[in-house]
C-alpha cells in the first residue's frame, strides 16, 4: 500500500512525465526558427494542416497554426485566415472545426501515450490509475460532443436570437429574461447558468430543452462511459486518501444531472453534482461542466472535461487568502452604507474564504471545450448556494503557464507596441527569476480568482444579469480584488520596488494584449475587463499615446496615482452595484461604449490608441521578432 508520502513522491515524477510531454507540443515552435535542426516529420503535421485550410505554408501562416495547437486558442488563426482573403462566416467557421478535430486529434493520442506511461512505470495507485484511464475514455465522447454544442449553441441560436431586435444584445438578454426563457434554480429563482438550448417549435416559438434532449446520443454515450468508470472504481480501493465513496457519488450525480431532462430542475441536479465534487479533496482533482462563457446569453455551461493533478512543491503556498479577507474587510469600513443586509453579504463572502480549497499544479488531461482554451486559473463552484455549504476549489496552474510563455517565439508586435527595453526587463523576469514570477502570478491570478469571492451571495448573479452583463464587469472586479490585497498589504517585504514595478508591468501587457480578443465573444468579459484597466492605467498616467506611440512611465508617482484610481473605481463596483445588487450597465458604459457590433473604449485617446493596437496585431501578431530571441535569456 502506497502511504501519502509514497503517492506525493509518485505525483512529482507524473508532473515530470506531463512535463516532457508538454515540451514536445511546445517544440513545434523551434520549426520557425531555420536554424533549429527539427525532425522534418513536425513541419509536415504543421504544413498539412494548412493545406487543409487552405492557407500559403508561410512563416506566419505556420506560427499561427502552432499557436492554435499550442495555445489551443484560435484568435491569430482567424486573423491570418482574414488576411488571406477568408472573411466569409461560413469559411471561417468551417476552418475553425478543422482545427477543433486537428487540434484535438493530436492531444487525445498524446494523453493516450502520457497514460500508458504513467501505468508503465507503475505510478500513483490502481485506484487513480483506473480513474484517469476512465477520465480519458468519458473525455473523448465530450471531445465528439464539443462540435454539436458549438454549431447549435454558438452558431445558430445566438446568432439568430439577436436579429430579432436589430442585433442589440441588451434588449435580446432582456426579451429572454422578460419571456422566462431563463431555466430557474434555487428556489424557482432565475438561473445564474443553464444546462439546456433554446429550441425554436413548430409554432415558432422559442423554448428550452435539456441538454439530453437535444444531444441525445452524446449525452447518452457520456454517461455510459461515466457508468462504466464508476464500475471499474467500485472493484479498486483507495487506500491513501479514503475517498472512494466521494468518487462512486459523484460519479453517480453525473449520471442523474445528465440524463436530467426537465428544465426547471437542472440546475438544482447540477448542484447536488458540485455537492458531491466538493467531496473529493485529493491531489487527483475531476473536473465537470462548470464554466460558461462562451454563451453570453443564457450562460449554457461548456462541456469542459479535465483532470488537475496537483503539483507538491506548492503545498504550502496559499497565504493570498488571508490577504484578500483583511482587504475585503478593510475595504467594507470605508463604505457609507453597512446595513445588515450588506453586512450578511460580506460575512457571506467571508465564509466561502474560509472554506476554500487551494490546488496548485497542472491540467494533466483535458478534452471537450478545453480544447479551445485553458483557463490560467479557475474558483469553482458557480452555484452560489451549495458555496454557502461547502465552500469553493480554486485552481492555480502556473507551471503550465510559465512553461508555455518560455517557449513562445518573440513576436514583432511585443516590440512595435512596448519597444525592447520594456521587453528585456520582462523577459529577464519570466527566463531568470522563476521566484518573483511566481509571487506577481500569486497576486494578479490566485487574486483573481479570490476576488471573484467577494461581495456577493446566492442570487447576487441572478439579480444583476438583466442585461447579460454581469460577467462583463465580474473579470474586472475579480482582478481588482486580488491587485488591492496587494497595495494595501503593509508587510515589509511587499515594499519592494522591483515586485511594484512588475506587478503593474504585467497589468500593462495584459490590458493591452486583451485587445486582441475584441472580435471572440466567447472571451468578451475578459476583453471589457481590458478596457476598464486601460483607463485606469491612463487616468493615472502609467500609459499614454500620441503622435501613435505608446508611452509607459511606470514610476512611484504614477503608481500611487494608479492605487488612488483603482480604490475609487472598486468601491464604487462594490458598494453601488454589487452590495445594492443593482444592473452593472451603467458602471461598464463608462469604460465602454458600442460601435456596430463591437465593444470599444469609451476614452477617445484609449480608443486610438485600441485602433493603432488593433492594425499592427494584423500586421505583426504572427511575424517573428529579429532583434530579440529565447536564446538571449536561457541559462547555459
Amino acid at each position: 500500500m502506497k502511504t501519502v508520502v509514497d503517492f506525493l513522491k509518485d505525483l512529482e515524477e507524473v508532473q515530470s512525465v506531463i512535463s516532457d510531454y508538454n515540451k514536445k507540443t511546445d517544440a513545434f515552435y523551434e520549426i520557425l526558427d531555420p536554424k533549429k535542426n527539427t525532425d522534418p516529420k513536425m513541419s509536415d503535421y504543421i504544413d498539412s494542416f494548412l493545406n487543409e485550410i487552405q492557407l500559403p505554408r508561410t512563416t506566419e501562416s505556420r506560427m499561427a497554426a502552432i499557436s492554435r495547437l499550442v495555445s489551443l486558442r484560435d484568435d491569430s488563426l482567424v486573423q491570418v485566415l482574414k488576411k488571406n482573403g477568408f472573411t466569409e462566416e461560413s469559411t471561417l467557421d468551417l476552418a475553425k472545426d478543422k482545427a477543433y478535430s486537428w487540434v484535438s486529434e493530436y492531444y487525445l493520442k498524446q494523453q493516450a501515450l502520457m497514460l500508458e506511461e504513467i501505468c508503465k512505470r507503475d505510478l500513483l495507485t490502481p485506484f487513480y490509475r483506473t480513474a484517469l484511464k476512465g477520465w480519458h475514455r468519458v473525455g473523448r465522447h465530450f471531445t465528439k460532443w464539443q462540435p454539436d454544442w458549438t454549431r447549435v449553441i454558438l452558431r445558430e441560436v445566438n446568432r439568430e436570437l439577436p436579429k430579432q431586435f436589430d442585433g442589440d444584445e441588451d434588449k435580446t438578454n432582456a426579451w429572454l429574461n422578460d419571456s422566462g426563457l431563463i431555466d430557474t434554480g434555487h428556489g424557482g429563482q432565475p438561473g445564474d447558468r443553464a444546462y439546456s438550448v433554446l429550441q425554436k417549435g413548430l409554432d415558432g416559438q422559442w423554448k428550452s430543452q435539456a441538454y439530453g434532449v437535444v444531444f441525445r446520443e452524446h449525452v447518452e454515450s457520456v454517461v455510459s462511459e461515466i457508468d462504466s468508470l464508476k464500475q471499474e472504481l467500485l472493484l479498486q480501493e483507495d487506500r491513501t486518501f479514503h475517498e472512494k465513496p466521494a468518487w462512486i457519488d459523484y460519479l453517480e450525480s453525473l449520471k442523474r444531472a445528465f440524463l436530467e431532462t426537465d428544465v426547471n430542475t437542472l440546475i438544482l441536479r447540477w448542484a447536488d453534482v458540485d455537492r458531491a465534487w466538493m467531496q473529493i479533496t485529493s491531489p487527483i482533482q475531476p473536473s465537470h461542466p462548470l464554466e460558461y462563457y462562451e454563451d453570453h446569453f443564457r450562460k449554457a455551461v461548456a462541456l469542459e472535461w479535465d483532470i488537475r493533478i496537483a503539483n507538491p512543491e506548492h503545498a504550502s503556498k496559499g497565504r493570498r487568502r488571508d490577504k484578500v479577507r483583511e482587504m475585503s474587510r478593510s475595504f467594507f469600513q470605508t463604505f457609507e452604507n453597512q446595513s445588515e443586509s450588506r453586512k450578511k453579504i460580506v460575512d457571506f463572502s467571508m465564509e466561502k474564504l474560509d472554506s476554500v480549497q487551494l490546488h496548485i499544479g497542472r491540467v494533466g488531461l483535458f478534452y471537450g471545450a478545453d480544447f479551445c482554451g485553458l483557463p490560467s486559473a479557475q474558483v469553482v463552484p458557480n452555484d452560489e448556494v451549495v458555496s454557502r455549504e461547502h465552500g469553493k476549489k480554486i485552481f492555480a496552474f502556473p507551471d503550465n503557464i510559465l512553461q508555455t510563455m518560455r517557449s513562445r517565439p518573440f513576436v514583432r508586435l511585443s516590440r512595435e507596441v512596448f519597444g525592447q527595453e520594456f521587453l528585456k526587463r520582462e523577459r529577464k523576469l519570466m527566463f531568470l527569476d522563476r521566484e518573483l514570477w511566481f509571487r506577481i502570478y500569486d497576486i494578479s491570478t490566485v487574486g483573481h480568482e479570490y476576488g471573484h469571492i467577494l461581495w456577493v451571495d446566492e442570487d447576487t448573479e441572478a439579480r444583476m444579469n438583466h442585461l447579460g452583463n454581469y460577467k462583463n464587469v465580474e473579470e474586472w472586479k475579480a482582478t481588482t480584488g486580488g491587485l488591492l490585497t496587494f497595495f494595501m498589504d503593509s508587510e515589509p517585504s511587499e515594499t519592494d520596488w522591483n515586485l511594484r514595478y512588475h506587478v503593474i508591468s504585467d497589468l500593462v501587457k495584459r490590458s493591452i494584449g486583451l485587445i486582441a480578443w475584441r472580435e471572440s465573444s466567447e472571451v468578451l468579459p475578459y476583453y471589457l475587463e481590458g478596457l476598464i484597466h486601460l483607463q485606469g492605467l491612463f487616468d493615472s498616467k502609467v500609459l499614454g499615446f500620441s503622435n501613435q506611440s505608446l508611452t509607459i512611465d511606470i514610476s512611484p508617482k504614477t503608481y500611487e496615482s494608479l492605487k488612488e484610481w483603482y480604490f475609487k473605481a472598486y468601491q464604487d463596483l462594490a458598494e453601488n452595484y454589487y452590495l445594492a445588487k443593482q444592473e452593472p450597465t451603467p458602471f461598464l458604459k463608462r469604460y465602454a461604449k458600442r460601435r456596430g457590433s463591437l465593444w470599444v473604449p469609451y476614452n477617445e485617446t484609449i480608443d486610438a490608441m485600441a485602433e493603432w493596437y488593433w492594425d499592427l496585431y494584423q500586421k505583426y501578431g504572427q511575424e517573428i521578432d529579429t532583434e530579440d530571441k529565447r536564446e538571449n535569456y536561457l541559462l547555459n
